[in-house]
């Protein structure tokens, strides 16, 4: 029988210590979710993600309750360092910015179990400016076309009409279009929008609070073919919970 090395056994055992740790984060859910408050500050003990990137610090609340499939992938893969040195490999000015992409084409990138997992779309969360959404991969299997890449809101023309009552003709809540009206964003991307056209709509899941002025720098950037003509560096994701004393 072959013996284990001493320092082996120690360093197995830190990395299950670490693995451990990352599993067993506690975290408080907001009761009587509705329509808008995915626009509102974290409380207390709410599950947030921290986006350290070349260009500043971003911070976005998850929505594990309304989308606990979108979270857990995009949290597990952020614990297992998944998204650390990668790119965003595409910016689209005043649409989005996009990363997840671990070789950096756009076309790489793979969920926690192996392969995509179904859309979750009743979910009360829209795509405001700054809304954290997965991007879809066009190779998969219908349904389950979300893997490991994921996109911000940036659509944030001043010019942009908000055509409130289309918005409520389509089914939204008086609330939830409101919340365009104050946070502007893509309504086009909502499910809601596209009646549940699985090509044509995209899954919420978290939402910016924090580093406003980080992601219009980034969206901003020079590109060429969307693509930064100079690397804008995603340095790591940390996933905590929200704390008012940071």
């Amino acid at each position: 029988m072959k013996r284990f090395a001493p320092v082996a056994i120690a360093a197995a055992l830190v990395l299950l210590l670490l693995l451990s740790a990352c599993s067993e984060i506690k975290y408080t859910v907001p009761e009587d979710f509705k329509d808008g408050d995915q626009l509102l500050m974290p409380s207390e003990g709410e599950l947030i993600a921290i986006f350290d990137t070349s260009m500043g610090e971003m911070r976005v609340r998850l929505f594990p309750a309304q989308a606990p499939k979108a979270v857990e992938n995009f949290r597990k893969l952020a614990e297992r360092g998944y998204y650390n040195g990668i790119t965003f490999h595409r910016v689209v000015s005043d649409f989005i910015v996009q990363s997840g992409d671990p070789t950096g084409t756009g076309s790489g990138g793979q969920s926690i179990w192996g392969k995509g997992f179904a859309d979750e779309f009743d979910t009360g969360l829209y795509h405001y400016y700054g809304a954290l959404s997965y991007a879809r991969a066009s190779k998969a299997e219908s349904g389950e076309k979300n893997m490991s890449q994921f996109f911000f809101v940036t659509k944030n023309d001043k010019y942009y009409d908000v055509d409130k009552n289309q918005l409520l003709k389509r089914g939204y809540p008086e609330a939830a279009a409101d919340g365009y009206l104050k946070a502007r964003g893509d309504y086009s991307l909502d499910a809601l929008f596209n009646r549940y056209a699985e090509d044509d709509s995209y899954v919420v899941f978290g939402q910016l609070y924090e580093g406003f002025e980080v992601l219009a720098a980034i969206d901003a950037v020079e590109t060429s073919d969307q693509k930064p003509v100079a690397d804008v560096l995603l340095n790591s994701v940390t996933i905590t919970t929200y704390s008012k004393e940071g």
